[in-house]
């Protein structure tokens, strides 16, 4: 059963609409998919409505940004039949807000600081609902000439932490979420724990009550380790293992079913699903 449980639309911030993704699953031989888009569930319940027609199964998915402990820990949320709850959409919408408020900080941190953006830029390079700082990066490939692209590294430089516009997004803690998930019907799973740079965080995240981790992922160093590591937590912490590609846009590392993650787990993940 070949899968990709992590990939995001044009409703967030990915290049590609939930009907691109479907046509691309099928090309690719996909049988199961999940759109995760950031604080909206509008790109999968798209994706959802057209699945028949391209013969893909989809899993209606959110990816939240928490906070935990000074750091951005993301996480997943996989639904059995749909991401519709109210509670869960009157949060997901408040989440948006902030988000692009902290964007906007962000844009303007960026121009005292001599990048030349500014946020109708920004705005315009969103497709959907949420606009965060992948748009930065969007708006720059837009309406920059290439001999301007060179800052890219100073905008980089300034949205890493540490940087003149960083700021931790906390809307919601790490623990809030997974029961914000769990109490709208779905399924909290760690996302991508390789790219946590304070590792010793990891099973503290683990013990806050997700119901897995996202072991099948496509590092770009240590990659295969990396897997084998979190395949291997699941494990110990008895979790469910998910994985994909964190499909973006052409600039991501990996394209939609580009990571493997093993049917066995996969099936393990729908058994899961129809059991809540």
């Amino acid at each position: 059963m070949k899968a990709d449980l992590h990939i995001h639309s044009t409703a967030s911030d990915g290049s590609l609409t939930a009907e691109q993704i479907l046509a691309e699953s099928k090309a690719r031989g996909l049988e199961v998919i999940a759109l995760t888009d950031h604080e909206t569930t509008t790109g999968a319940e798209a994706a959802a409505a057209r699945a028949d027609e391209y013969g893909v199964r989809v899993i209606p998915a959110v990816e939240l940004s928490t906070h935990y402990k000074g750091e951005e820990i993301h996480l997943l949320g996989y639904y059995p039949r749909g991401a519709g709850h109210p509670r869960l959409r009157e949060r997901l919408a408040a989440a948006r807000r902030r988000r692009a408020d902290l964007t906007e900080w962000m844009v303007g941190r960026l121009a005292s600081g001599g990048i030349p953006l500014d946020w109708p830029m920004v705005t315009q390079a969103a497709e959907g609902e949420t606009v965060c700082k992948t748009h930065i990066y969007y708006a720059i490939q837009r309406y920059w000439p290439a001999a301007t692209r060179r800052d890219w590294r100073r905008v980089s430089d300034g949205l890493r932490k540490g940087g003149c516009a960083y700021c931790l997004y906390e809307e919601y803690g790490f623990a809030e979420a997974v029961e914000l998930v769990r109490e709208t019907g779905g399924l909290p799973v760690l996302a991508h724990p390789g790219l946590i740079a304070n590792r010793p965080l990891i099973p503290e995240l683990l013990r806050c009550g997700a119901g897995g981790i996202e072991a099948y992922y496509g590092y770009w160093r240590d990659g295969a380790a990396l897997v084998r590591e979190f395949a291997r937590m699941g494990e110990e912490y008895s979790l469910l293992c998910t994985g994909g590609s964190d499909y973006h846009s052409e600039f991501s590392h990996f394209a939609i079913g580009g990571v493997p993650v093993p049917g066995e787990a996969v099936k393990k993940l729908l058994e899961v699903l129809e059991a809540l």
